[in-house]
């Protein structure tokens, strides 16, 4: 028997197979014997597509020889950029949003841009855990140029956007 093997992009939900075949051999007619492709998988990784078979009896068990090769299910990270060209967006692109930030006047108080990023159904993704900031200063208070913010994804994430804004005179 050989379990099913599968892989896409993270999104969120479990990724399974439940394809198994009997690749040489067969089964006696009315045999009870059960079996199912058991593997699931959601974040980031691979996992094996394991098969539990399951006999009537420990006399059927006997009556089978039976090797089990397992599948692999994988789930790889989703871009939190779309790439180049909007309408044509790269396929491990899900549709992460990441907000564009403002220009803000000199009022010597600091500005320091803290985007919002969030899954395509606008759930908050997680700072830390699903993605990383960082800025090409740390002056927030005076007006010092362009301030690039980039933002990474970390985890069930890849993949970087950059946005930028100024404190202005």
């Amino acid at each position: 028997m050989t379990s099913g093997s599968a892989t896409k992009t993270y999104d969120g939900t479990a990724l399974t197979n439940a394809e198994v075949n009997i690749t040489s051999g067969s089964l006696v007619d009315d045999a009870d014997v059960t079996y199912a492709a058991t593997g699931t998988i959601t974040d980031v990784g691979s996992t094996d597509n394991t098969v539990d078979v399951k006999y009537a009896s420990e006399q059927m068990k006997a009556n089978y020889d039976v090797t089990v090769q397992t599948g692999t299910l994988t789930v790889t990270p989703q871009t939190i950029n779309p790439g180049e060209d909007p309408d044509n967006p790269d396929p491990a692109y899900n549709g992460v949003k990441v907000d564009t930030p403002s220009d803000a006047e000199y009022d010597g108080t600091a500005h320091q841009w803290v985007p919002a990023v969030t899954d395509k159904d606008g759930n908050a993704l997680v700072e830390g855990t699903d993605y990383e900031v960082s800025y090409s200063t740390d002056d927030f208070t005076n007006v010092t140029g362009m301030i690039t913010v980039t933002i990474t994804g970390k985890g069930n994430y890849t993949g970087e956007v950059t946005r930028t804004y100024q404190i202005t005179p």
